[in-house]
C-alpha cells in the first residue's frame, strides 16, 4: 500500500541516512505524486510548514518537483556533464509541483535531496529478475542516480547495489 511505501522510506532513512530527518520521507508525497495526485490542497501549506523545521520543509516541498526532474533526462544529463565541477554549484532553482511556486535550494540541500530520492527509488526496485526489468523507468533512474552519486562522492545514504548478471 502507499502507507507501506511511506513507512519503508521513513524507516530506511532513519537507519541508513541517520544524519537527516526521516520525517521528510514520511511526508515526501504530501505535495504531489508522480501520478498527479495531491493528498492536500495548496491552501493548507502554511499549516503543514508550521509542523516542520526549515530543513524538513525544504525537502518536503521540493520532493515531488525533484522526482519529476529526475524522470526527465535533462537534469540527469546536466549533472553528469558537470560532474567535475559540482563543487562550484551554489543553488538549484525549480518550481513546486502543487502550485508552481519558485523554489531555490542550496547545493548542500540538493545533494541531501538526491539521497532522499535514492531511498524513494529503492522501494520501486523489482524484487527479483532484475535483468528482465532493466528497462523499467524507475529502475533506469535508480541506476543512473546511484552511479552519479557514487561517482561524484555525494552518496550519503548507506546503500550497496550490484548490477544483475546473467540471463533474464
Amino acid at each position: 500500500s502507499f502507507l507501506d511505501h511511506l513507512y519503508f522510506c521513513f524507516e530506511y532513512t532513519n537507519l541508513y541516512l541517520p544524519d537527516h530527518s526521516p520525517l521528510v520521507m514520511l511526508l515526501h508525497s504530501i505535495l504531489g505524486t508522480g501520478t498527479n495526485t495531491f493528498v492536500m490542497t495548496a491552501d493548507k501549506i502554511p499549516a503543514l510548514k508550521a509542523l516542520m523545521n526549515d530543513v524538513e520543509w525544504t525537502h518536503v516541498e521540493a520532493f515531488p518537483s525533484v522526482l519529476r526532474l529526475l524522470y526527465d533526462l535533462p537534469l540527469r544529463a546536466e549533472l553528469w556533464s558537470h560532474k567535475e565541477r559540482l563543487d562550484a554549484l551554489e543553488t538549484v532553482q525549480f518550481h513546486r509541483v502543487i502550485d508552481n511556486a519558485p523554489i531555490t535550494m542550496s547545493a548542500e540541500d540538493f545533494w541531501v535531496q538526491l539521497n532522499y530520492q535514492m531511498i524513494h527509488l529503492i522501494d520501486f526496485l523489482p524484487v527479483s529478475n532484475w535483468s528482465a526489468h532493466a528497462n523499467d523507468t524507475a529502475f533506469i533512474i535508480f541506476r543512473d542516480l546511484y552511479a552519479f552519486l557514487q561517482e561524484s562522492g555525494k552518496l550519503a545514504a548507506t546503500l550497496t547495489y550490484t548490477p544483475a548478471a546473467g540471463p533474464k
